[in-house]
């Protein structure tokens, strides 16, 4: 994954005390739009630069916003700012004015899943902390009513984590583990219940199940 860096002028530094327990979503309210004029906007709203993390265009490019060890300036409800990491999409994913954007782009999607999986893993954040601005501020409809919170909410279920299961082959139980949404059994495992052998060629990079 690529962040890039607008190298961003900020009026201060701000110290760290973003504790990472929830991880927002917003949208721009703009159909076009660039870091740079989110960055603009908020320093002529008093703000200290960009008040998101990150900001992701509809053509799938992450750029990278306030540090994030920053705290944010994307949700002051419920003292979000101070335990959050706020995400902005381009886009306006609601009806408002001549902005209207009804579909999300699949590249500004998948980025936005992208992004935030190894936010979770890195920072043990549950998927059930992955919010919408709305979820705290109930008077705006951010990130859209249009955006597809379910299906995004499905791509990340099982992130991070893995329990032993049991994978009944025949006869024979062996251990497998759950991943997500995938199963993974040992090769080994599962020849030997078939009674097959198993080869490596290390050369070809290569196993072989006879």
């Amino acid at each position: 994954m690529n962040i890039l860096d607008p190298k961003l002028k900020f009026k201060t530094v701000l110290k760290n005390n973003n504790t990472h327990e929830y991880i927002i979503i917003h949208h721009a309210l703009a159909s076009k739009c660039t870091v740079d004029d989110i960055h603009r906007w908020h320093l002529e709203r008093g703000f200290i630069g960009i008040g998101y993390h990150f900001f992701i265009s509809k053509n799938g490019f992450i750029y990278k916003g306030r540090d994030i060890n920053w705290q944010g300036g994307h949700c002051k409800e419920q003292l979000m700012n101070i335990k959050s990491v706020g995400i902005c999409l381009e886009g306006c994913y609601e009806d408002y004015k001549d902005q209207t954007d009804k579909v999300v782009p699949e590249t500004q999607f998948q980025a936005l899943a992208e992004l935030v999986k190894p936010l979770l893993t890195t920072y043990k954040i549950p998927v059930e902390r992955v919010k919408r601005h709305h979820d705290f501020a109930n008077y705006k409809l951010c990130p859209g009513n249009y955006f597809p919170w379910d299906r995004f909410i499905e791509t990340l279920k099982g992130v991070g984590s893995m329990e032993d299961i049991k994978v009944i082959i025949g006869k024979k139980v062996v251990k497998g583990k759950l991943i997500g949404n995938r199963t993974y059994v040992p090769v080994t495992e599962i020849v030997d219940a078939f009674n097959r052998t198993v080869r490596w060629e290390a050369d070809e990079r290569a196993v072989y199940i006879e």
